[in-house]
């Protein structure tokens, strides 16, 4: 199907853990398949450019969600405390999410392919 449009992008939804500069303790399986992730991105961008098809990634951190807010109850945290280990000193809206995933489907983006994009808010930078 999405041969037939003549362009296309996939994007993948990450963690991260996807683009390979945070892994976490206890969570092992988890970690190897979000790194899968990126294996495969980079091999669907490689087998499908020439169809004029891009792939690519995009691997939030914490973003401001109620499942976010549970799993930090859950772990005894408020969110300002999550927030602290954040360059931005908040956590990433779910809209800033949507624009990556806008311009990485929009014609603006078309050179990028087989690459993966850190929207964590900056905690992936040291």
């Amino acid at each position: 199907m999405v041969l037939s449009f003549g362009q296309a992008s996939t994007i993948h939804s990450g963690s991260m853990s996807t683009i390979g500069r945070a892994g976490f303790a206890t969570i092992a399986p988890s970690n190897a398949s979000e790194h899968g992730v990126i294996s495969l991105t980079k091999v669907a961008a490689l087998e499908y450019a020439d169809k004029n098809i891009q792939v690519n990634a995009f691997a939030p951190g914490a973003v401001d969600t109620p499942m976010l807010r549970r799993a930090a109850e859950a772990f005894g945290l408020t969110c300002e405390q999550i927030e602290r280990d954040y360059p931005i000193k908040r956590i990433v809206r779910p809209e800033e999410l949507a624009t990556v995933v806008m311009w990485l489907s929009s014609p603006e983006s078309s050179a990028v392919t087989g690459t993966d994009v850190d929207a964590s808010g900056g905690y992936l930078t040291g």
